[in-house]
């Protein structure tokens, strides 16, 4: 049996606000495999970016495991993280706030190779110029700074000192959200050619579930720090289990004005609970619809409804 390439157990992270715990990602595992594009959707402030961030090193989880290639790297040390975090790289949603104003592209691009010791003067040129060729842009842009290029543009350039190491993952947070819709068409087009190109992993991370389910094999969907529902895209988008996940689904809008008059929605009732101070029982109950008196005090555990096809929620408790 192979091994997935990442494989998160457990991953766990909490803040210490004004002397409360706010826990941002509890108890989070999935598993991405060579070639495969995981999509993490989700409301804004559920936890989908905290991961992304606890994937990349840029903070400390407070429990759980992050394997790589067999690796746990939070078992590593700083040089040895060093050194496999090259094969993991990341593609930030604002790319204008992704890229130093002060360094022109060329030395954007050439940073990369200097941090991981990889300079060489006499083939770097060439090799800048083949990474801008492939995210569409010429050699004339190695000499222009962030603020001489659309925001499409910019974000190619973020596109490229990603993949400059030759990576084996991608996390991508919003990666589209920040540009125009025909922009956004554009990279996502980029995006899955250089994944079929180089046999890439993806984790997108995104709030648009329509780019989603066009883009990814498998879907995972998280409310308030949990995964309550995952699965193949195909059936997470087509066929969600979860009363969240439905209502999610139900509020993306069809290209098809006839069929958007004629379909019915799931609306959603009341606010967001704090992470604070969050419901007992399951996490939605207090928004759901279906909610029923053990949805109140127990905590529903993730069943296969479906092979392949994952809920957290009561309603499927006679499922296993």
């Amino acid at each position: 049996m192979t091994l997935p390439l990442l494989e998160v157990r457990s991953l766990s992270k909490q803040f210490r606000l004004r002397g409360q715990i706010l826990q941002a990602v509890k108890n989070v595992s999935f598993s991405i495999s060579q070639g495969e594009i995981l999509g993490l959707g989700g409301e804004s402030g559920c936890g989908k970016s905290t991961i992304g961030k606890l994937l990349m090193g840029l903070l400390e989880p407070s429990g759980g495991s992050i394997v790589f290639d067999g690796k746990n790297l939070l078992d590593l040390t700083a040089q040895r993280s060093r050194a496999w975090r090259r094969h993991i790289q990341m593609i930030f949603q604002n790319p204008t706030a992704s890229l130093n104003p002060r360094m022109t592209i060329e030395e954007t691009l050439a940073e990369p190779f200097i941090i991981h010791g990889l300079f060489e003067q006499a083939k770097l040129a060439r090799r800048l110029h083949d990474l801008l060729l492939q995210v569409g842009l010429s050699a004339d842009y190695l000499k222009r700074l962030p603020h001489e290029l659309s925001g499409g543009q910019r974000q190619r350039v973020a596109i490229a000192r990603a993949i400059a190491l030759n990576p084996r993952l991608l996390i991508c947070d919003e990666p589209f959200s920040a540009l125009d819709v025909s922009v956004q068409s554009q990279i996502i087009n980029l995006l899955s050619r250089l994944q079929r190109e180089q046999n890439l992993s993806y984790l997108i991370i995104s709030h648009d579930l329509s780019i989603l389910r066009y883009l990814t094999h498998r879907s995972a969907i998280m409310y308030l720090g949990e995964i309550i529902e995952w699965g193949f895209s195909s059936d997470v988008y087509d066929h969600p289990l979860h009363p969240y996940t439905q209502a999610l689904i139900s509020s993306v809008l069809l290209p098809d004005p006839i069929r958007e008059r004629q379909r019915s929605r799931v609306v959603i009732k009341g606010e967001i609970p704090s992470l604070l101070h969050p419901p007992s029982g399951c996490p939605f109950h207090t928004r759901c619809p279906h909610a029923m008196n053990i949805c109140r005090a127990e905590k529903p555990p993730m069943r296969e409804v479906k092979p392949g096809h994952f809920s957290a929620c009561h309603l499927y408790r006679n499922a296993e």
